[in-house]
């Protein structure tokens, strides 16, 4: 009883080891990491060596680039956002059918810029592939601003039939954060360059510096350029369409069987490899724990082992001993026998 309950406390205790250690070390492989953008490195003179070096040596690090938190995001008209904000940029795929070509194309251009929208392309084919009928087609992109989005789409729908759509939304924040955050480290490397200037008196030192203030200046701009970009595609989404002309709208065909069985192993198999890189990753964060578990249930096994052995040895030594001598065994002593005198033979 004592060697088995003893073997229930060592597995009870390796147990809760193995719990307590997984869940710390998928703690720390799962715990986000901060992006720590440092500032560029630049050129500032040291007076008296006639060299340069890194301009951190002039000023504090968290001087040239702020925190998140107080940095302002750079945004379009010079207008500040608040770092809370989310940047989403929508964009939306329709195919469409319409038997009234002109007026659906023209209508679909006209709601586009009373939202304040504008045309980004419009292509008009003109085709003969059913029998001998000609109709044309249109390949339509517009930019609608993104708080109308949802209701131009649902406008269009109404007039045109949808044979199919899709949406996207893709958020952009994290990147437009990294952006303002480098563009604001450039502009003070700039603030520190021009302070430099008004006090240089050396020419190649003045030489080095504009060099330096255009390379800086030429970074600005980019970013300024890309933070445009992206501010330009939150604030208007963009819509592809493709118009066709009918004389019959499409009717939705039925979901077959085969349809329904191929999206049910596409899911099923989506499923399968997200479970796999789920699995793949736990062991990955969890490879240093069971490292320690083998090697624990490898020493354990090892003790029992050798315990296991000494008391085989112990009984073959107990075994091997002489037996004492025996004594014989003392029987009882039996009451003697009464004999019956013979009888005298009947004469």
């Amino acid at each position: 009883m004592k060697k088995t309950s003893s073997a229930r406390f060592a597995a009870l205790f390796l147990a809760l080891l193995l719990v307590s250690l997984t869940f710390v070390s998928c703690a720390r492989a799962s715990a986000p990491g901060g992006n720590n953008y440092a500032a560029e490195p630049s050129l500032s003179y040291r007076e008296g060596k006639g060299s340069f070096s890194n301009i951190s040596d002039g000023y504090d690090e968290k001087e040239a680039l702020p925190p998140a938190e107080a940095s302002p995001l750079a945004d379009k008209d010079g207008e500040k956002t608040d770092a809370g904000e989310r940047k989403r940029i929508y964009t939306a795929n329709l195919a469409l059918e319409t038997r009234e070509f002109d007026s659906a194309l023209s209508r679909i251009l006209a709601d586009a810029e009373k939202l304040g929208g504008y045309t980004g392309k419009t292509n008009v084919y003109n085709r003969t592939a059913r029998g001998d009928r000609a109709y044309r087609t249109a390949e339509i992109t517009v930019r609608i601003p993104s708080k109308d989005f949802e209701g131009y789409l649902n406008t269009v729908g109404g007039y045109c039939n949808v044979i199919s759509s899709s949406t996207d939304v893709s958020d952009v924040t994290e990147a437009y954060q990294d952006l303002a955050a480098r563009l604001s480290s450039y502009k003070t490397q700039e603030e520190r360059l021009l302070a430099m200037l008004e006090k240089a008196d050396d020419l190649s030192y003045l030489l080095q510096l504009e060099d330096k203030l255009s390379e800086v200046r030429y970074h600005i701009e980019s970013y300024e350029a890309r933070l445009r970009s992206i501010d330009q595609q939150v604030s208007y989404s963009t819509v592809t369409m493709t118009l066709t002309e009918v004389v019959d709208y499409t009717a939705p065909a039925p979901e077959t069987f085969g349809q329904r069985m191929r999206e049910a192993l596409s899911e099923g198999w989506e499923g399968f490899l997200s479970g796999s890189q789920d699995i793949a990753v736990f062991l990955a964060a969890a490879l240093p724990v069971l490292v320690l578990l083998v090697i624990l249930v490898l020493v354990i096994v090892l003790i029992v082992k050798a315990k296991r052995r000494k008391r085989l040895k112990r009984a073959a030594q107990y075994a091997q001993q002489p037996a004492s001598p025996q004594q014989p065994p003392v029987h009882p002593q039996q009451p003697p026998q009464y004999r019956q005198p013979p009888q005298n033979p009947q004469r």
